[in-house]
């Protein structure tokens, strides 16, 4: 077997030498591969990432301004709901006139009014709130049509806290206590109103 010397490779054989020169380029090919290509793979990578971030991005900035769409197209509704709701709050000049028309719904359906007391104003937010403390006594059937009397108002009056108590056994009447309410009985109710002005 014939040995080459790698310092005298021009005496080499014609196919050897073809065979180290195309392995020599086989060999830069493969480094020129990893100097070269590999950065830009990585490159390429990060770039793929990139995109796949801005691709969210989009996503997300798309649905913020589908939501904000939708928003503004239910602005016109929200104001006029809001102009509805802010015309059933009373003013402070108003508050004399509906304090009268609550006794007088009482008088009307024959209750006996033991307290009727306007509380302090409790300021919340843009809105103030009065609470109207009343004690009263009645039947059932009048109690309840003056209940709902004030619950149907144009104005803004919420019935808060509120119990039912019979005068005779002085018990409170619940949800416990199954015997029927008697039309009859007098009963005495007491319940917060929660009266709402600008």
């Amino acid at each position: 077997m014939m040995k080459y010397d790698v310092k005298k490779m021009y005496e080499w054989p014609f196919l050897a030498q073809v065979f180290i020169m195309v392995l020599s380029a086989l060999f830069i090919v493969y480094l020129g591969y990893f100097i070269d290509l590999i950065p830009m793979r990585v490159q390429i990578h990060s770039f793929d990432q990139q995109q796949e971030d801005l691709k969210q991005q989009f996503k997300v900035s798309l649905d913020q301004t589908v939501s904000i769409t939708n928003s503004i197209e239910l602005l016109p509704k929200l104001q006029e709901l809001l102009s509805l709701w802010e015309q059933r709050f009373i003013s402070t000049a108003e508050l004399p006139t509906l304090l009268d028309t609550i006794l007088k719904y009482g008088q009307e359906n024959g209750l006996k009014f033991n307290l009727f007391d306007p509380g302090t104003e409790v300021k919340q937010g843009k809105y103030t709130m009065i609470p109207l403390h009343i004690n009263m006594s009645g039947t059932y059937d009048q109690i309840s049509s003056f209940m709902s009397e004030v619950a149907n108002m144009p104005k803004m009056v919420i019935v808060g806290n509120f119990s039912l108590l019979n005068e005779n056994m002085d018990e409170e009447l619940t949800a416990a206590n199954p015997e029927p309410i008697n039309s009859d009985l007098t009963l005495t109710s007491d319940l917060t109103l929660e009266i709402y002005r600008l």
